[in-house]
């Protein structure tokens, strides 16, 4: 049984890459499970549900989505993916539900699906399938990666940072409250950093897209985007086809 549901964070300065963002997940993913996005702010041309928080700061925007998502389908797990990290190409979902039924059947808190291939020093193997354990004293101990969350276990962590005041994504990767996380060996379909990284488009993203219709439209935007903060980078790209 697949008992969980997909919850996408974003802010308002990010609406500009819905709906290719949805439809590019629903291509890539094919969606069956139940799907929002959590925002703070409506979002004019979204095809998805959307929960609309009134909160400003990340970890409770987050909470309100997942108290809606929880109060609507009561689901043990959440899928927690950022806007800029939806699969460039077509999700492999033999291993991805594999791994999940395995962490499920054997009670684990989380797993995530880096965009990144890492090795760490500790390893695990679930009815004969390996994974990573992140070590007890790596300092990003819960990452933001494409990532499963006991739905629980995630709500003890947003609430435990919103009592302390500490509620931005960077202070999300720095909790450790003990529990086993896991990688899968399985490596999402994005890049590190996704499309945008450090406020700014990331340009090796744009490399690595597929050509699908909806990816295409995403590429537009962002390229677009990144001529508005970096005309140097036009610049340079009409001057090498120039010289050509």
């Amino acid at each position: 049984m697949r008992d969980f549901a997909i919850l996408m964070p974003t802010f308002n300065k990010r609406h500009r890459y819905f709906p290719a963002v949805e439809l590019i997940l629903k291509d890539e993913f094919d969606i069956q499970e139940p799907f929002y996005i959590v925002t703070d702010a409506p979002i004019e041309h979204a095809v998805s549900n959307v929960i609309v928080s009134e909160k400003r700061s990340w970890a409770e925007i987050l909470l309100d989505g997942l108290l809606t998502v929880e109060e609507k389908h009561h689901p043990k797990y959440v899928f927690i993916l950022l806007e800029d990290l939806i699969p460039f190409s077509t999700v492999n979902r033999d291993k991805f539900f594999r791994d999940f039924s395995l962490i499920q059947q054997h009670g684990y808190k989380n797993l995530s699906f880096c965009t990144y291939s890492k090795s760490y020093p500790e390893m695990i193997r679930i009815d004969g399938t390996d994974f990573y354990k992140i070590p007890d004293d790596y300092i990003y101990y819960s990452q933001l990666q494409p990532a499963f969350w006991e739905l629980d276990y995630l709500k003890s962590i947003l609430t435990g940072m919103i009592s302390r005041g500490k509620t931005s994504a960077w202070d999300f990767e720095f909790v450790n409250l003990g529990h086993p996380h896991l990688i899968s060996l399985y490596v999402w379909p994005n890049i590190l950093g996704g499309f945008i990284e450090a406020g700014k488009v990331n340009v090796h993203a744009l490399k690595i897209m597929d050509r699908s219709p909806n990816l295409r439209k995403l590429r537009k935007q962002l390229y677009r985007d990144l001529i508005r903060s970096s005309p140097s980078f036009f610049f340079k790209r009409v001057g090498r086809k120039l010289k050509k």
